[in-house]
């Protein structure tokens, strides 16, 4: 039992439990907070990186199959393709050596992919296909 006039020690406390308890509800908030923005960030991160490797194997889609085209007709230009959930615009240029650019552009993300093609003995040799910047 209390006695009046004297404080105990309960007295002296009250209320620290409930400063703690914010203080522990404040940190679990901020940790919470931080993992779900790390979680967005790393899924738009993904999201974008599969767009860009789509807009990439479009664009040497394109370029096969402008090889396929000129072997057929050798004065094949180049075409807009639609692939899935993008387009390949292959332009054809041909000045002694064939140069194939193919763009495959999926959404608002594009990548241009380019080929050159040299003709010795009668056969088609791929000399150069590289990504443009």
């Amino acid at each position: 039992m209390k006695k009046i006039g004297k404080k105990t020690t309960f007295d002296e406390q009250k209320g620290s439990i409930l400063i703690a308890l914010l203080i522990f509800i404040v940190v679990g908030i901020t940790m919470t907070s931080a993992a779900i923005m790390i979680m967005i960030d790393s899924t738009v991160i993904s999201a974008d990186t599969l767009i860009a490797d789509q807009s990439l194997m479009v664009a040497e889609s394109g370029v096969e199959n402008a090889i396929l085209r000129l072997l057929r007709d050798p004065s094949y230009t180049g075409e807009v393709m639609e692939i899935e959930d993008g387009r390949a615009e292959v332009t054809v240029t041909n000045a002694g050596t064939i140069l194939i650019n193919s763009t495959g552009i999926v959404g608002r993300t594009s990548r241009t992919v380019t080929v050159e093609l040299i003709r010795e003995l009668g056969v088609w040799r791929v000399s150069s296909w590289k990504e443009m910047p």
